[in-house]
């Protein structure tokens, strides 16, 4: 997972050449720090952060241990939900926000980590919509803001993180003494999946878990009819399992376009954003994983208190990433 001067300096490079427009800004000390920590014989990492000073506290956390600063990175106009001035780099359409930026320069190489903040899918939809992992946590720390969603919810703001791999995820997520530990486990899964999903999941997971089939509710539907659901859930089991996208890729998951017409409000719908809404809402660890096809991801929910297993998980889990993208993305 070392890295060499020569793909720090291109990484720098990249973010100077800023060929998504992704970039707000560069930090001049970035490529100079990641050359004294290699000299030393230590691993660099690189970190981006959405431009917003509700990450401001996240950003220090993570500089104070060793981790070097190296872009702010755009968000889309207002948070909102898609970025019309991002492209996405997979699709071509209308990149995911509001973490917009901080995806796409973690999926170009730009950055080892992605700081971004959610307050209803807007770290868990970017990461999935690039085929990237996603976490947001209540532990990592932001200033403390009260905001209402387009559906009149009121909610505070987590951060997240956004990486390319798991290693990365963990590297940012020990800053905060979080790691990965199985423990006996009951996690529910919904009805229906096919018997191949099932086959290829089951056999990565520990035999620790006892996966529940459970008749999930639609995932589309509105946020205020699935949050008591999702709250039962958190009673009943340890973590919760949702097979969530394609995102965006068809229909956009935008409140505003959805504002016009019920026409409009059930495209919005069909955008694959699910669970992932409501995560932040309810002050739960949400995590994804890049699986099944493009835009897709499992996407874990548990309470904070079963943050080392749901991060075992996510360890166990191969991520499906088409050797292609990784080529085009991950080693150039």
């Amino acid at each position: 997972m070392k890295k060499t001067v020569k793909e720090f300096a291109k990484a720098t490079m990249l973010a100077y050449q800023n060929p998504y427009h992704s970039v707000a800004y560069i930090a001049p000390p970035a490529f100079d720090e990641a050359c004294q920590q290699l000299e030393a014989d230590l691993t660099p990492f690189y970190f981006g952060v959405k431009e917003t000073p509700v990450l401001n506290p996240c950003q220090m956390a993570l500089s104070e241990a060793g981790m070097i600063f190296h872009t702010i990175d755009k968000m889309s106009d207002h948070g909102r939900a898609i970025d019309t001035t991002l492209v996405n780099p997979l699709t071509g359409r209308s990149m995911t926000g509001s973490s917009s930026g901080t995806a796409i320069n973690v999926l170009l190489g730009m950055n080892d980590i992605g700081i971004g903040s959610d307050g209803g899918g807007s770290v868990l939809a970017p990461a999935m919509a690039l085929q990237l992992y996603g976490l947001i946590h209540p532990a990592l720390p932001v200033v403390k803001v009260k905001k209402q969603s387009t559906d009149n919810l009121t909610f505070t703001p987590s951060a997240g993180f956004i990486t390319r791999n798991f290693a990365c995820l963990a590297k940012g997520l020990a800053v905060f003494d979080l790691k990965p530990e199985m423990t006996a486990i009951k996690v529910a899964i919904p009805k229906g999946l096919s018997q191949e999903f099932l086959a290829d999941l089951a056999p990565q997971l520990s035999a620790l878990i006892s996966l529940v089939e459970v008749d999930y509710p639609d995932c589309t539907a509105e946020r205020s009819k699935l949050i008591p659901w999702l709250e039962q859930m958190m009673q009943q089991y340890d973590v919760v399992i949702s097979l969530e996208g394609p995102i965006d890729t068809s229909s956009y998951g935008d409140s505003l376009l959805g504002s016009f017409s019920e026409l409009r409000s059930a495209a919005q719908q069909e955008s694959g954003k699910g669970l992932l809404r409501i995560v932040n809402m309810l002050d739960l660890v949400g995590l994804t994983i890049p699986y099944d096809d493009l835009a897709k991801g499992l996407l874990l929910i548990a309470n904070p208190a079963k943050t080392s297993a749901i991060l075992a998980i996510a360890q166990a889990v191969q991520p499906l990433i088409p050797e292609l993208v990784q080529r085009y993305f991950h080693k150039k």
